[in-house]
């Protein structure tokens, strides 16, 4: 038997995943760990197979989950503010290209997000694109171009992403 949120969704093995996932999709709301963290479907298979005890599984409505998306989100877009902010008067090439990496990398994280939103709004061919100019630029040591990468190209791509999410909710 399998329990979502001490709700019963199934008896019958057979089929359980799909049924799962009908009952997911009906009340809008999505399989997490005992953290809140999304349980992607090879996890959720592997709980149902494991045992044939009776499973007990928590969900959370995916408007709460995209709320707390969205906020961590925000609090990313203002660090990324000061950060612009704070590098934009050193002369730390290393810093600013950090800078680049870390929020390159968080927006190719945000890419499962904006799948589930069913939103593309993160373009990798972009990325690697712009990638390639700043890698170019970086070996000039013009790193306020990079700085305006960031500023002008990938904090609005954030706050895009952010914007989607909050017309999603």
């Amino acid at each position: 038997m399998i329990y979502i949120n001490g709700d019963r969704i199934a008896e019958d093995i057979d089929n359980i995943a799909k049924t799962i996932n009908e009952y997911l999709i009906r009340e809008k709301m999505v399989l997490v760990d005992e953290n809140n963290i999304p349980l992607n479907p090879s996890a959720i298979e592997n709980l149902v197979i494991q045992n044939n005890a009776p499973q007990y599984l928590r969900a959370i409505h995916t408007t709460q989950l995209l709320r707390e998306f969205k906020q961590e989100l925000n609090g990313y877009i203002e660090k990324v503010n000061q950060y612009i902010d704070d590098i934009r008067d050193l002369d730390d090439q290393l810093s600013v290209i950090n800078g680049y990496t870390s929020v390159v990398e968080a927006i190719l994280s945000f890419i499962p997000i904006t799948n589930f939103i069913q939103k593309d709004l993160i373009n990798s061919d972009f990325l690697q694109s712009i990638s390639e100019k700043v890698f170019e630029r970086a070996q000039l040591n013009d790193m306020s171009f990079i700085i305006d990468v960031i500023e002008y190209e990938l904090l609005p791509l954030l706050q895009n992403v952010s914007d989607e999410i909050q017309e999603v909710m």
